[in-house]
């Protein structure tokens, strides 16, 4: 799909370089920011930005999948990965303000999804590019009503940094998982065509976020007519979404619950198995709760679409009939014994039509989700990230320890998933599999200080049939039901 219109397309290293001697300078002197005579209006101008780096390690099976092998297929593959970014936050007045983020992201589609950080991989180098840049204004036009104009950071849902359905600030555009008919397991349009870190990319979409704010209730109106820009407008793929919170304080501190409607056009421009937009659009309805009970939060949150979802080859329209759901608790222990645990159920639905014609539904639920709770199923930057067709029962935790004077400054999590597709995927001619498999996560963060800290991350799945079939299946003598990956770096803020 072209690109050629996206900011993507790079600003230059030099805007950054220019901006991080402009923060250093203002550090070393230790003087504020300053802007032009005739701008006298604006009130503050913050610069700050953050470096992550890892040396990541992919066993070889996960590269002989064809969505994973960006740097490689004949074994066992380490790369150096990241992300550099110089934001700037200016106060332009009592109300006014406005945000701009260059940035070198981990992922870039027109090179190939995930790249390195530093240097080339064969014809691969990635751009500097206007990640952030929005316009905000409170009390616009109205008192209690806020606009954001630009490039839209909002999301829904009911985990904080987990978003089931709508977070597409840090998605990949749904079009992606368009299909007709039963998902399989390779070949065009297939889990190992889609999933792994080849097809990872992070939108920009644009248009304004209107929000109003009165005693408990909060109102969000979303306009997004770019999300992912393709030249003609019947070739964007576009959202737009109304949504409303409630806040419980009575309940708990942080109690709310909430629900959006949700219209998305999809684009025109042929897709995955042929599908193209309709012209119709697709409707999502949602709901979610957040419920806080002590150091008890329960949570849950569930999605319906409906309307028409494109065409297939034979010029069909298809009608969206996915479902996505999740419900989960956290327990966090209060004092000096800093642990937490977490039980989590996440269902996506998928196709069960396997012989063709088909049914003239598409029943894989299609998304903006940012769960990365597991790192080789689930997480975009590192693994496969697997998001529609998949049921999980999750069982995580983690704990804060004192080290060498600091205080709760080690941080250990460790997870269990146990993954299926909701629907059976076929593998070879006249057979169906559905186990993803079970995997097991340790994450370790030392904490330095405040702004700076050293992560490990390990990642274990086995008993993954899938897995086997989507690296060559029994044929191939570098594909297994097993692999892992493992990730250290650091992580700083400025």
């Amino acid at each position: 799909m072209s690109r050629t219109l996206r900011s993507r397309k790079g600003i230059g290293a030099g805007a950054m370089v220019a901006l991080c001697l402009a923060a250093a300078s203002a550090v070393a002197q230790d003087r504020p920011v300053t802007t032009r005579q005739d701008r006298a209006d604006t009130v503050k101008v913050n610069v700050s930005g953050r470096v992550d780096l890892d040396y990541v390690v992919r066993e070889r099976t996960l590269n002989e999948i064809p969505g994973m092998d960006r740097f490689g297929d004949d074994g066992t593959v380490d790369t150096g990965e990241g992300e550099v970014a110089i934001r700037i936050d200016a106060e332009l007045s009592e109300k006014v303000s406005a945000v701009i983020e260059f940035a070198r992201l981990r992922v870039d589609e027109n090179a190939g999804g995930v790249v390195p950080l530093l240097g080339r991989f064969g014809d691969v180098e990635n751009d500097v590019i206007l990640r952030e840049a929005h316009l905000k204004v409170v009390d616009f036009m109205a008192q209690g009503l806020t606009a954001k104009l630009g490039i839209i950071d909002w999301s829904f849902g009911a985990r904080p940094n987990a978003s089931l359905a709508f977070a597409p600030h840090w998605a990949q555009i749904i079009s992606r998982n368009s299909g007709d008919g039963q998902d399989a397991a390779t070949g065009a349009g297939s889990m190992a065509a889609r999933y792994g870190i080849n097809n990872a990319e992070e939108l920009e979409p644009v248009g304004a976020h209107v929000a109003y704010g009165s005693g408990s209730l909060t109102l969000d109106f979303v306009l997004l007519p770019i999300m992912d820009e393709d030249g003609e407008s019947s070739d964007d793929e576009a959202l737009y979404a109304v949504d409303f919170w409630y806040a419980m304080e009575q309940m708990g501190k942080g109690s709310r619950i909430g629900a959006i409607l949700a219209l998305h056009n999809m684009s025109d421009a042929v897709g995955i198995a042929g599908v193209t937009g309709s012209g119709g659009p697709m409707i999502t309805f949602g709901a979610a709760a957040n419920l806080m009970f002590q150091q008890i939060n329960v949570y849950a949150e569930g999605y319906l679409q409906r309307g028409t979802v494109g065409r297939n080859g034979a010029g069909d329209e298809l009608d969206a009939e996915g479902h996505a759901f999740q419900v989960g608790a956290r327990y966090t222990a209060e004092g000096d014994n800093a642990f937490w645990i977490e039980l989590n159920f996440t269902l996506y639905s998928g196709d069960d039509s396997d012989t063709a014609p088909f049914d003239e539904e598409q029943g894989q639920f299609l998304s903006y989700e940012n769960v990365n709770d597991f790192l080789i199923i689930e997480d975009m930057y590192f693994g496969l990230d697997v998001d529609t067709n998949y049921t999980a029962f999750k069982i995580m935790g983690g704990a804060a320890f004192d080290m060498a004077g600091g205080k709760k400054n080690v941080e250990l999590q460790a997870g269990i998933g146990f993954f299926t597709t909701t629907e059976d995927v076929s593998t070879t001619p006249g057979n169906t599999d559905d186990a993803l498999g079970t995997e097991i996560d340790v994450k370790g963060t030392y904490h330095l200080n405040k702004q700076a800290s050293i992560l490990l991350q390990l990642g274990f799945l086995t008993g993954s049939d899938l897995l086997e079939e989507m690296s060559g299946g029994t044929a191939s003598d570098d594909s297994d039901d097993s692999t892992w990956l493992m990730s250290l770096g650091f992580r700083v803020r400025i």
